[in-house]
């Protein structure tokens, strides 16, 4: 069996594999796609053989699909989940939800310079329903069984979650991301690419490795990469004042305080030494009543606290 096979052409780019094992007769083997090299040349040789990483590929992968399915959600997720759904979805550290009363609230609109509106719409239950950005974002949050299940973006269904006792996970077209509940924190726990390419690739699970830890009293998530140590602390996990998140990355860190100040005001600072921040919300009954901000940037002193208007909106 004669095979003729020319690398010789500068114009063309070649890559790939070639394997031969010798023989005359025998074909040989080529492809331009290198996953899963070591199943075909063993096929080729009479052999069975499982490369490392496909093997943590199939796990990876039946992982994922575990994820992807809601048994029980412990009686602790639900109480959490405004501040969780600000966070990790919305993006926002705005409000503190954590020391707030929702009840009989139907929304909270907030214009940071008098122009610009954030609005947080809730339901009966004091359950976030409903994020709009005066600029250009709408997020509608649809409940199933008292939980969030998915989330709609202008329009558009663009977020899943899923509930496994302590765990949430959120899936969106790009990744799943696991989270699990400590005391009243929520902490990542695990991050897999699921686009197609990804799976063609064989390698959905990122750089990443998440590990929860106590540490001197402290809650902690080590989320450090091969090339990046990075970990966050915090001094409790009940929301118990005052708390204090120590965050580093890299050679960098920066630390958020949340305290009541000498005015009896709840104040977040939020410091690093290019520029920190301060948020100060005075709390009647757990109703905001005022909430100022100011910045500063490096060694200087804050500015002075620019007001941020509240206006609540309530069920009749």
């Amino acid at each position: 069996m004669k095979q003729n096979l020319s690398l010789l052409n500068r114009q063309e780019r070649h890559e790939g594999y070639l394997y031969w094992n010798g023989k005359p007769d025998s074909r040989i083997i080529q492809g331009t796609k290198m996953a899963m090299l070591t199943e075909k040349i063993a096929k080729a040789l009479g052999a069975t053989k499982t490369s490392s990483y496909y093997a943590s590929f199939k796990k990876d992968s039946l992982t994922v699909e575990k994820l992807m399915q809601t048994t029980r959600a412990d009686e602790t997720i639900q109480p959490n989940m405004n501040g969780f759904l600000q966070k990790e979805i919305l993006g926002e550290y705005i409000l503190p939800f954590q020391f707030m009363d929702l009840k009989n609230v139907s929304s909270i609109t907030l214009k940071p310079n008098g122009k610009e509106e954030l609005t947080f719409k809730f339901n009966k239950s004091g359950q976030l329903v409903e994020y709009i950005d005066g600029k250009d974002e709408h997020q509608i949050i649809t409940y199933k069984d008292n939980l969030p299940l998915n989330i709609s973006r202008d329009g558009k269904l663009k977020i899943h979650l899923f509930y496994q006792g302590n765990v949430v996970s959120v899936k969106d077209d790009y990744s799943l991301e696991s989270y699990e509940l400590i005391g009243k924190l929520f902490l990542e726990s695990a991050r897999y690419s699921i686009e197609k390419s990804d799976y063609e690739e064989l390698k959905i699970k990122g750089e990443r490795e998440y590990k929860i830890f106590q540490r001197n009293g402290q809650t902690c998530l080590d989320y450090s990469s091969e090339d990046k140590a990075a970990s966050i602390c915090y001094s409790n996990n009940q929301w118990i004042l005052p708390i204090t998140m120590t965050e580093t990355y890299g050679g960098d860190s920066q630390t958020k305080t949340l305290s009541i100040n000498a005015a009896g005001a709840l104040e977040v600072e939020n410091a690093n030494k290019y520029k920190s921040s301060k948020m100060i919300y005075k709390l009647e009954n757990g109703i905001i009543k005022t909430f100022h901000s100011t910045q500063k940037r490096g060694e200087n002193e804050y500015a002075e606290p620019k007001a941020i208007q509240v206006i609540y909106t309530f069920f009749k």
